[in-house]
């Protein structure tokens, strides 16, 4: 039997979803670090990150409000 924490919820499509375009923005970013990349292509890494990051934000901001224990939650 594993012990399970109290504060544990299920991981939704969307936290999955935000998941993979993160692990997509790293690679791209890794990539216009390494290879000399077209300046349209940087625009568009630069789209896509600003774009995770206010789904990020949205997604914190969401479950902060729903959390029970804010100071738990944090």
């Amino acid at each position: 039997m594993s012990p399970q924490h109290s504060g544990s919820e299920q991981l939704g499509p969307f936290q999955f979803g935000l998941l993979f375009l993160s692990m997509v923005l790293l690679v791209g970013l890794t990539l216009e670090l390494i290879v000399p990349v077209h300046p349209e292509i940087q625009r568009l890494i630069f789209y896509l990150d600003t774009a995770v990051c206010v789904l990020l934000l949205a997604d914190f901001v969401v479950r902060f409000k729903q959390a029970d224990s804010k100071l738990a939650f944090m």
